[in-house]
Parts: structure tokens; C-alpha cells; sequence
């Protein structure tokens, strides 16, 4: 009987040392699904980031495309100034400052990029 108590008595410990354990583990699995909550919004709040990204991304290559429209259609207006500052120079063409000026400023509201002031050749 003596002994029988004895193992219940090391069962009750090793119960009770269990028991602990248990509660220990609950504790983390609390601690871990409030951590879990919090990467959950984390997450939210990325990938609301990610597509406001996204939607910059979009907007930055239009306005990329704009601007090389932009670079292309000015070259095209001044290629065309040059040629025809070049065929003037050369008497190939023999227009009155008043057409030149004409020309130009149809070719720059055509563009809406070159200030007047860039046709510094029409006045000679």
C-alpha cells in the first residue's frame, strides 16, 4: 500500500509537470496566433502597396511613352527647321521672312513643344 502511494504520488508529479507544459503551450499558441494577426494585416497593408505600385508602374511608363513622343516629335521639328534653314541657305528655296516665320511657327503649334525663340535662323 505504502508503495502503491509512492507511484501515485510520482505519477501525480510527472501529471502535474505535464499539466505545466500544457499551459505553457496554450500560452504560445496564443502568443502565436496574435503574432499571426498582426503578419495577416501586415500582409493586407502590402498588398494594397503592391497594386498602388502596380498602378504608379503604369502611369510612369505613359508618361515615359508621352515623353518620348514628345523627344521624337521635337527632333522631327527640328530636323525639319534645319532642312529648311539648310535650303534656304542654299537658294534652293526663296522665301520671304514673312513665309519662313509662317512655316516655322505652323510647324511649332503643329508640335506644342518648341518656344519661338528656338527659330532664331528665320530671321536671317
Amino acid at each position: 500500500m505504502k508503495q502503491r502511494a509512492i507511484d501515485l504520488e510520482a505519477e501525480n508529479t510527472k501529471l502535474k509537470q505535464i499539466i505545466k507544459e500544457n499551459a505553457k503551450r496554450k500560452a504560445d499558441n496564443v502568443n502565436l496566433s496574435a503574432e499571426n494577426t498582426k503578419v495577416k494585416a501586415e500582409n493586407v497593408k502590402l498588398k494594397q502597396a503592391m497594386r498602388e505600385n502596380a498602378k504608379h508602374r503604369v502611369e510612369n511608363a505613359k508618361l515615359k511613352a508621352e515623353s518620348l513622343q514628345e523627344i521624337k516629335m521635337r527632333e522631327r521639328v527640328e530636323k525639319t527647321m534645319l532642312d529648311l534653314d539648310r535650303r534656304l541657305r542654299s537658294g534652293a528655296i526663296h522665301l520671304s521672312p514673312e513665309a519662313i516665320s509662317d512655316i516655322a511657327s505652323r510647324e511649332l503649334i503643329s508640335a506644342l513643344i518648341l518656344p519661338i525663340s528656338a527659330m532664331r535662323f528665320c530671321t536671317t
